[in-house]
């Protein structure tokens, strides 16, 4: 697989183990909104409120990745310049069961309202390809964006959340380059990428999607 983006990944290094190279991967940010619900509809993602522990915050996020769904959660501190971030249930608690014996707290704002026992239930086990297949995405995030909406923001930087936590460089390299061969291409095309990344006209950039959603 060759990546086309000039902001890099953690798992870029591994590209130096051996590649794909009729594999393309271009590795455009893209901003979606989550979809609006009307009443008494399932929402598109289900969130859980914000909490507020004095100047501490601990926040909700989503990274959909080759199918899979790994729900955390960012710890903003005021003396930290980056925040945390945890994957599991367990941590969160142990976080915030200790924040609220230390400086209570509050949850105050969020997008639909779900506890985070509920937001992690709901996605650790969840497996499916339609949100993949929907973004034109091997991963994606969903995430608050600076104005405090919920967005996806497909193709990701996963470093930024600290993903090799859970995937390693080798590991995530492999299973992007596998899905995107298997689930996200049929006939690979590649019509945006400029012609200097074409080899052997082979290689894709708009996808054509040969499994239907499950």
């Amino acid at each position: 697989m060759i990546i086309h983006d000039n902001t890099k990944d953690y798992y870029d290094s591994a590209s130096g183990f051996g590649i794909d190279t009729a594999l393309h991967y271009k590795r455009e940010l893209k901003m979606n909104p989550v979809e609006a619900m009307s009443y008494g509809q399932k929402p598109e993602f289900d969130f859980p409120y914000r909490e507020q522990y004095g100047e501490r915050t601990i926040q909700a996020f989503l990274i959909g990745f080759c199918g899979a769904y790994f729900p955390g959660v960012k710890i903003f501190r005021a003396a930290a310049k980056l925040p945390d971030f945890l994957y599991s249930y367990a941590e969160y608690k142990a976080i915030s069961d200790g924040y609220k014996k230390t400086a209570g707290g509050r949850r105050y704002w969020g997008h639909y309202g779900r506890t985070f026992k509920e937001f992690f239930e709901r996605y650790e086990e969840k497996k499916s390809d339609e949100d993949f297949l929907k973004y034109h995405a091997p991963l994606f995030v969903v995430d608050y964006d600076n104005e405090q909406r919920l967005r996806v923001f497909a193709n990701q930087t996963l470093k930024d959340y600290r993903f090799y936590k859970i995937k390693d460089a080798f590991t995530a390299f492999q299973e992007i380059s596998v899905y995107l061969g298997n689930q996200l291409t049929g006939e690979k095309t590649i019509e945006e990428v400029d012609d200097k990344y074409k080899i052997s006209q082979h290689g894709f950039d708009k996808f054509s999607f040969r499994h239907p959603i499950k």
